[in-house]
């Protein structure tokens, strides 16, 4: 019998996401100079911070690192609008898409920030591969892949073959949901919260849910705007036609 149990607890420990000594996140003011791109025309708030963040480019089943060597790391940037009394923890903003940037999130939306500003720190961050994290995304094509000439499918063909070329194999086939979920726990750790309090949108909702499925017990509350069910994943075509019929039926509804 003792074996038994003994046996069980070494499998469910291998069942169970690791958990990893955080990264620090060195935060600075967003006014520094070498933020300046991160923001463009819009000038952040005098209140934000930035920072980045590392992790695995490729992480095991468990969440640990299974990137072999220190350059296959991937460099989360974040903001942070500090809490203005009494600390409680902090909110992340999971953003939409897939692809949408997060650094700057709704904080110039005073009504809802400057309430929850009070307790609470507001934290933004660019999902792997998109805006100011790295390794981007680059599906930049030349001259003569674009030409009108060539059909609609080569068209397809040669932006996916540049993504594939400027980006490398290696990048590409490692930034999805999966590696999403296991990111959001790295942010976790790193800003020192025990549980996670997030709020997440559209796309944003898929990741969230699937961190709640995969870390129950690191979850404090989540807050799901504009939810994306993720028992009906389908390719972008079909999802936006029933998005499109959605709307419509919506219309009728009200209209009718």
């Amino acid at each position: 019998m003792r074996k038994i149990i003994t046996h069980f607890k070494v499998v469910l420990t291998l069942l169970l996401p690791v958990t990893v000594s955080a990264q620090q996140i060195q935060w600075q003011s967003c006014m520094a100079s070498q933020f300046n791109h991160w923001f463009g025309e819009e000038k952040p708030s005098p209140d934000l911070l930035c920072g980045y963040l590392s992790v695995p480019l490729k992480y095991t089943d468990t969440g640990g690192d299974a990137s072999y060597e220190k350059k296959s790391q991937v460099k989360l940037a974040l903001t942070k609008l500090p809490a203005k009394s009494k600390h409680k923890g902090s909110i992340l903003i999971i953003s939409g898409g897939p692809g949408l940037p997060g650094i700057n999130p709704y904080i110039n939306f005073d009504w809802p920030v400057t309430n929850l500003r009070e307790s609470w720190d507001i934290i933004g961050f660019d999902p792997r591969g998109v805006g100011q994290s790295t390794p981007t995304i680059n599906c930049r094509q030349s001259d003569t892949e674009t030409q009108e000439n060539i059909t609609e499918k080569q068209q397809v063909l040669n932006k996916i073959n540049a993504c594939i070329h400027n980006t490398g194999a290696e990048v590409i086939r490692h930034i999805g949901s999966n590696e999403a979920v296991y990111d959001i726990d790295r942010i976790r750790q790193a800003l020192g919260d025990k549980q996670l309090t997030a709020v997440a949108y559209s796309y944003g909702t898929q990741i969230a849910a699937l961190y709640a499925e995969r870390f129950p017990y690191n979850v404090r509350s989540i807050v799901l705007d504009g939810v994306v069910d993720i028992d009906d994943l389908e390719d972008n075509f079909t999802w936006q036609l029933k998005q499109a019929q959605s709307y419509q039926e919506t219309f009728d509804r009200f209209a009718s």
